[in-house]
């Protein structure tokens, strides 16, 4: 299937942790992915979690970068809520 995306950060979250493991994607739950071919599928992923620190509630905003084996890079903001 083809070479992992690499998963870089900018730095640590103020109130937590993050982390990436290996995450199989299935094409059949992705919008957009051609039908006749990719079905069935699964190419090699990512998954990035985050692990709150202990006691923490609220919001927390993180962007990190997505580079691809082809070399394209994408930014990728996110808000995380822990209640």
């Amino acid at each position: 299937m083809g070479s992992t995306p690499r998963v870089e950060f900018a730095g640590d979250p103020r109130s937590g942790k993050l982390r990436t493991r290996p995450h199989p994607i299935n094409l059949r739950d992705v919008p957009g992915a051609p039908r006749r071919t990719c079905i069935g599928t699964s190419p090699n992923g990512q998954a990035v979690i985050f692990r709150p620190d202990r006691r923490f509630r609220g919001e927390e905003k993180l962007e990190f970068r997505v580079v691809y084996p082809n070399g394209d890079v994408r930014a990728v903001p996110a808000t995380i809520t822990v209640e």
